[in-house]
């Protein structure tokens, strides 16, 4: 079995600077500087192929994907993101048999 992996997607605060106003994209540019500088592992972008990338993690047992918008800032009281789940995934709640079988 692999040992776990943080891989970051979004960046809120830099330093105790706030920057959820930011939209995405600029947020986006300063977690690729600051994972650079840090060897952090950050999750790839995909554009326009929503379907196809869905297809792919259902595939490969991924738990799903997740769909912003780049001009948005993150607004935690209003959900402007879609987290779209693979239901077959493994290592959903109760699927602990598949996992196993998969490992084993």
């Amino acid at each position: 079995m692999c040992d776990p992996v943080y891989v970051a997607f979004d960046v809120l605060n830099v330093e105790g600077a706030d920057i959820r106003g930011m939209p995405l994209k600029d947020r986006r540019a300063v977690l690729d500087r600051i994972a650079e500088q840090h060897e952090i592992q950050i999750s790839e972008l995909f554009f326009g192929c929503g379907k196809t990338l869905f297809t792919a993690v259902c595939f490969h047992d991924l738990e799903g994907i997740i769909a912003k918008r780049l001009d948005d800032p993150y607004e935690p009281a209003r959900t402007k993101w879609w987290k779209i789940l693979n239901p077959d995934y493994s290592q959903k709640e109760g699927r602990a048999e598949l996992f196993e079988r998969r490992y084993a």
